[in-house]
């Protein structure tokens, strides 16, 4: 299973990702998306550090496209968002 390590920036507020991210958790899961951490760097409550497992990178890629109106709502700020997709 992939492990995706996502880092980036956040135009509003820590809370405010946190609450859009809790809102279309079930949707990620549907998918077979599993939450394993997300944070923030210590001096930087506008940064992000999120890692999940996927099933696949296409699951992934699919997710993303079809929710992309919801990613907006969280104020990501696109070009800022580094994905790393591991795998073990």
């Amino acid at each position: 299973m992939p492990t995706l390590i996502m880092t980036g920036k956040l135009e509003k507020s820590w809370n405010h990702w946190v609450a859009t991210d809790d809102g279309y958790k079930s949707a990620r899961q549907a998918v077979g998306t599993k939450d394993i951490y997300r944070g923030h760097s210590a001096d930087a409550p506008t940064s992000i550090h999120a890692v999940s497992w996927t099933p696949s990178t296409p699951v992934w890629e699919d997710f993303m496209a079809a929710n992309g109106e919801v990613i907006k709502e969280a104020e990501l700020i696109a070009n800022s968002t580094q994905v790393t997709i591991c795998s073990d």
